[in-house]
């Protein structure tokens, strides 16, 4: 299986980032706010837009596009823009 896909049409897309050995990690208010200062940084500054997310103990789930509708964009937001990898993501729509 792919390390991860985005769609390259520019469309929204579903992603999926979970904890090494799926420990739960997001159950500290400072691990959350790590989590939601990245997404902020990656709006304000690299274009990124989020519908929706949702940070669950072990994992979060967010509905994200970037704001140029270019796929590599989104792809290096990701990947370099705060959030340093991206295990899994799955385009939904």
């Amino acid at each position: 299986m792919e390390r991860y896909r985005i769609a390259a049409d520019g469309s929204i897309n579903y992603v999926t980032f979970s904890a090494v050995q799926w420990l739960p990690v997001f159950v500290a208010e400072a691990s959350c706010r790590i989590v939601t200062d990245s997404l902020r940084f990656c709006r304000e500054r690299r274009g990124l837009c989020s519908n929706a997310y949702v940070i669950m103990p072990t994992h979060l789930h967010a509905i994200v596009f970037h704001e140029s509708g270019n796929a590599e964009e989104l792809r290096g937001d990701l990947s370099v823009g705060g959030f340093g990898g991206v295990k899994d993501a799955r385009r939904t729509v």
